[in-house]
């Protein structure tokens, strides 16, 4: 519905590569992090992007939500 049929392949490629790639590195920049900064300023970087993920997704939502009234 939002990429059409034709696109749907190539951006669900995008957004699972680009997903992949994210995963795969969190775990050794978070390591890097509480080794240089501590594990508090670590545990309340990774809160603050949870954060952040979750206003994204609302804000996203609500913007799915107007296109289709």
């Amino acid at each position: 519905m939002l990429f059409g049929h034709q696109g749907y392949g190539e951006v669900l490629g995008k957004i699972t590569s680009a997903r992949l790639i994210v995963s795969s590195s969190a775990p050794f920049i978070f390591a890097f992090i509480m080794q240089k900064l501590g594990p508090t300023l670590a545990l309340s970087v990774a809160a603050t992007v949870g954060v952040l993920g979750v206003a994204t997704f609302f804000s996203v939502a609500r913007l799915v939500r107007r296109s289709t009234q």
